[in-house]
């Protein structure tokens, strides 16, 4: 019944000759939706190869001296979907290994490997804030292994009382997001009920609704506004806990060529 009133196309042709084997509504225009997918990976496979890893580079510009870098710290993505915090934090480790304490200098993330269009030009305004509305950087994280690149993911669990706020957990855990949480606890026999939104141009998320005592906690994926500067945020945060202090600001920008590499970060193969 819910496929009342819809319509469905399909074209099913050789794959030697083009000849069309059957068709029906073959030449109808719909949005392939989600088939697309399978025409990008296999578009990704046939140019990249199944062996293909993504990397993540951390660089310094200037010189280490007595553990204090007089420079520039940069943070290279080039289009890893797979990235998470864990690795941020591996990154944190690699460079306190190599004698950094202090960094004189800025923290920038540098996205330029893909372009700064960040959505598609036809994506439906209400599906901003949804994880498969997520905005494109080539460098961004994933909050689990879901793969969610640009997204946190909210989780939402009754309070300890009726009348109490729910209890917000958020991961990765970074200050770049405000969370307004206005969802309340309900007595055991209520209704589920918890959306989130975020406002346009913002990380203001707001949570409403309500939520039963002793329900099971409620998830959400939701995409951040530029995911870019969410990752020099999360990588910052390591770097102050691996004692390692930055004394400048932290921004987006484009990594010198003659930039000294640091450490390299390389995403599970594209199989």
């Amino acid at each position: 019944p819910i496929l009342k009133g819809a319509m469905a196309g399909i074209s099913v042709r050789s794959g030697n000759t083009g000849e069309i084997l059957f068709e029906q509504n073959g030449d109808v225009r719909m949005r392939p939706a989600s088939n697309m997918k399978l025409f990008t990976a296999a578009a990704a496979l046939s140019v990249l190869g199944e062996n293909y890893r993504f990397k993540t580079e951390l660089r310094m510009k200037g010189k280490l001296e007595k553990k204090v870098l007089k420079g520039d710290l940069y943070l290279k993505g080039y289009g890893d979907p797979t990235l998470m915090k864990a690795d941020l934090i591996q990154l944190a480790q690699k460079l306190a290994a190599a004698g950094v304490k202090r960094v004189e200098g800025n923290l920038i993330g540098d996205d330029s490997w893909c372009d700064d269009v960040r959505l598609s030009k036809d994506l439906v305004w209400s599906d901003e804030h949804a994880y498969y509305g997520s905005q494109i950087s080539a460098l961004t994280v994933s909050p689990t292994k879901d793969y969610d690149a640009g997204t946190v993911l909210i989780e939402g669990s009754p309070g300890m009382s009726v009348g109490e706020p729910v209890q917000i957990k958020i991961s990765p855990n970074t200050k770049y997001v405000e969370v307004i949480n206005q969802a309340v606890t309900t007595s055991p026999e209520g209704k589920t009920e918890l959306t989130v939104e975020r406002k346009h141009g913002s990380n203001r998320m707001v949570i409403k609704g309500f939520l039963p005592l002793g329900a099971k906690p409620e998830k959400e994926w939701i995409a951040v506004w530029e995911p870019t500067k969410m990752v020099i945020d999360l990588f910052s945060q390591e770097l102050a806990n691996e004692g390692i202090q930055l004394m400048g600001k932290t921004k987006v920008g484009d990594t010198p060529e003659d930039a000294k590499l640091i450490a390299t970060h390389q995403s599970i193969p594209l199989s």
